[in-house]
C-alpha cells in the first residue's frame, strides 16, 4: 500500500483505514450482516494478525481461534473478492514467548 499511496497527500492512507469490531471465534467474525456486506463491497486488502497464543489453551479453543478463525478470514476474503477486485489476503502469524 506504501508504494500504491506514497506521493499521495498525507492522511490519504488512514483515511482508507475503518475499523470494526467483531470476533474471531464466531461465525461471520461476529460481524453483523451489514458490516459483513460492507466489508465485502468495500475492503481489498485483508490482514488477518489474530491467534490464541496461551500455551495452556485447550485444544478445542486454540484450533477455534487459530484454525477456525483463519477459515473464517479466508471466507469473508473470498466474498470480497468474487465480489470486486480484490488484489491480496494474506495472513500473518503473531506469536509471543514468555
Amino acid at each position: 500500500m506504501r508504494e500504491q499511496y506514497n506521493d499521495s497527500p498525507p492522511g490519504l492512507l488512514l483515511s482508507k483505514v475503518r475499523a470494526i469490531e467483531g470476533d474471531i471465534e464466531k461465525d461471520h467474525l461476529g460481524l453483523s450482516p451489514s458490516d459483513w456486506a460492507y466489508v465485502v463491497e468495500n475492503a481489498d486488502i485483508f490482514i488477518h494478525a489474530a491467534a490464541s497464543v496461551k500455551f495452556n489453551d485447550t485444544l478445542p479453543s486454540a484450533l477455534n481461534v487459530n484454525f477456525g478463525g483463519t477459515q473464517r478470514v479466508i471466507q469473508l476474503a473470498t466474498e470480497a473478492q468474487q465480489s470486486q477486485s480484490c488484489r491480496r489476503s494474506g495472513t500473518v502469524k503473531v506469536s509471543s514467548c514468555y
